[in-house]
């Protein structure tokens, strides 16, 4: 299980389905956002990646794994959805590289919808692991700081430096040298400018779920290790 990190008997005891079924959204949010990501969109004149529509999701579902599961377990998430993203990239790109018949007009059009670049997924897979370990960590410390209190405050600071972060790495590597340099400063600020206040808006719903999960006895708290988990 070095894979994903050190899990103790008690943490393999709480792989639940409602776990396996979170940890199955995250996966699939992230990939359906990677997937969209390459069409950009402009939203009041400013433009985005498409993916900032469902991404901030992957942010919701990590604070509410943390919040109620751990983050050990929340960190096996985010490891496996680093393996189904380079998995889809290698399948997307053995697809493509196939030959097909005669009559199949629609390959550049298959190749500009599924071809990702190894560029934009490293982008990816550095953006959501260094994010969202800094969200789950932040969630993680400052619940145990906290004593399990004002939930909202940690998932909002949690929230800033994570999307901060994973919007920054995701956008300029993917990026630099394809377009101005200020067009790319601009693309973070308004990307992690909208997941922050997304993820804000949802925060009653966010917080709504937790108590659900939380009443059925899940309400997990870390030890303070968090600096020793590898990847």
């Amino acid at each position: 299980m070095i894979l994903f990190g050190k899990l103790s008997k008690k943490d393999k005891k709480r792989i639940t389905p409602l776990f396996l079924i979170m940890c199955v959204s995250y996966t699939t949010l992230t990939l359906l956002s990677n997937i969209i990501s390459g069409k950009i969109i402009s939203i009041f004149g400013y433009i985005v990646p498409s993916g900032v529509l469902i991404f901030p999701l992957l942010y919701i579902l990590s604070d509410i794994m943390t919040e109620t599961m751990g983050m050990r377990l929340s960190m096996v998430a985010i490891r496996l959805n680093a393996i189904a993203n380079i998995f889809m990239a290698i399948l997307f790109y053995i697809v493509i590289k196939m030959p097909y018949p005669e009559f199949w007009n629609n390959q550049n059009a298959y190749i500009i919808v599924l071809s990702m670049s190894w560029r934009m997924v490293i982008a990816s897979i550095l953006g959501t692991f260094v994010g969202d370990y800094a969200n789950s960590a932040i969630v993680s410390l400052m619940k145990i700081f906290q004593k399990g209190k004002y939930f909202p405050i940690r998932a909002i600071s949690s929230t800033i430096v994570g999307q901060f972060l994973d919007s920054s790495i995701f956008i300029t590597l993917t990026f630099y040298g394809i377009i101005q340099n200020v067009k790319i400063v601009e693309m973070i600020f308004v990307q992690y400018l909208f997941k922050v206040l997304y993820e804000i808006i949802c925060l009653p719903i966010t917080i709504r779920i937790i108590k659900m999960i939380k009443n059925k006895n899940y309400d997990h708290y870390d030890e303070i290790k968090i600096e020793t988990y590898k990847f």
